[in-house]
């Protein structure tokens, strides 16, 4: 695959072996957590499906919380196939076989794909909010509502790409067939920590953006209309473990790459260990937070058919509806 008379860039092994023995006890921290959260999970995108075929799509918060629910499951076992998997012996042979191929490519970046496909979301989500909530009578919130549901799939799905294409074309090897490390050039490693830590924290920018709107609204109306407010809080707090976990994955990325540009070994590989915790909290907590949060959720869990009068029956609460400002 690669030409064998040209002299290697310097590398940097991406995984080391310290960073196993964490790996085996995330392994299975994430496979108890999976156990518990991904049926539930699964039921959760079955009745939300359910319901918005019988509103035709028309809730764009719904519709985008269906295309996350979508992303956090393929992604959780893109996740724990690529990476998990390559800690059991068993199956060590069968990735080795795979050395020096797109394949080595595909267990690296898939994290980073699906992980920005989250951060998209969360940003589609937080949007979504800032302008139903404190300008539903925008132009924006207009042609926001316009939209046909699969381009909130489309968006979710196909901008990760271009994010992480650089990183496909880039020279990737297993180190040796027991460790499974990553071996990039260093050059391609840091221009990828740093887009790592600003897509994110660009995300975080807008959301924080977004939800001062909405707080200041909320504000402004603390007294009127007090029904919808409540709502619309509802619907903003149901999303409040995605803003944490966006907050714990931007930490996460800008610590690491200022530790890399430091020279920081240590703490990197300490860094690193923590990664995987955050693709499960990013993949297991809104689940919780609907079960938590939304009442009809909670309601529709107990039946086997979604009820007539279910909340997604209801436009306003995650359509184009806000809460009108007192004068």
């Amino acid at each position: 695959m690669y030409s064998s008379d040209v002299p290697p860039a310097p590398v940097k092994i991406v995984d080391t072996f310290e960073t196993k023995m964490s790996s085996i006890i995330q392994t299975y921290i994430l496979s108890a957590a999976a156990i518990v959260t991904i049926p539930v999970y699964i039921r959760i995108l079955v009745i939300l499906i359910r319901s918005r075929k019988r509103e035709r799509f028309v809730s764009q918060f719904y519709t985008i919380s269906i295309s996350h629910a979508l992303i956090d499951i393929i992604g959780f076992f893109c996740y724990y196939t690529a990476f998990n998997m390559r800690g059991f012996d068993i199956f060590k042979p069968f990735f080795w076989s795979l050395n020096n191929t797109i394949f080595v490519q595909y267990t690296y970046m898939q994290t980073y794909f699906f992980l920005y496909a989250r951060i998209i979301g969360i940003i589609l989500i937080s949007v979504q909010r800032c302008l139903t909530v404190s300008f539903p009578s925008s132009i924006f919130n207009y042609y926001l509502r316009q939209l046909p549901w699969w381009s909130f799939f489309v968006i979710q799905w196909i901008i990760p790409i271009p994010l992480c294409l650089p990183m496909f074309l880039v020279r990737m090897e297993f180190s040796d067939p027991i460790v499974l490390s990553h071996n990039i050039a260093e050059k391609d490693l840091d221009m990828h920590y740093i887009r790592s830590a600003i897509v994110p924290l660009l995300a975080m920018i807008i959301c924080c953006i977004c939800y001062g709107c909405i707080i200041y609204t909320f504000r402004q109306n603390r007294f009127h209309n007090a029904k919808k407010t409540r709502r619309e809080i509802k619907l903003c707090l149901q999303v409040i473990g995605l803003q944490l976990g966006l907050l714990f994955i931007t930490t996460h990325f800008v610590l690491q790459t200022l530790f890399v540009h430091i020279g920081a070994t240590s703490s990197i590989i300490a860094m690193r260990s923590f990664l995987p915790l955050w693709v499960g909290f990013l993949t297991f907590i809104n689940p919780w937070m609907m079960i938590l949060v939304n009442q009809d959720v909670r309601s529709q869990l107990r039946t086997t058919k979604p009820s007539e009068n279910s909340v997604f029956q209801v436009r306003n609460t995650a359509s184009g509806v806000g809460i009108s400002s007192s004068r």
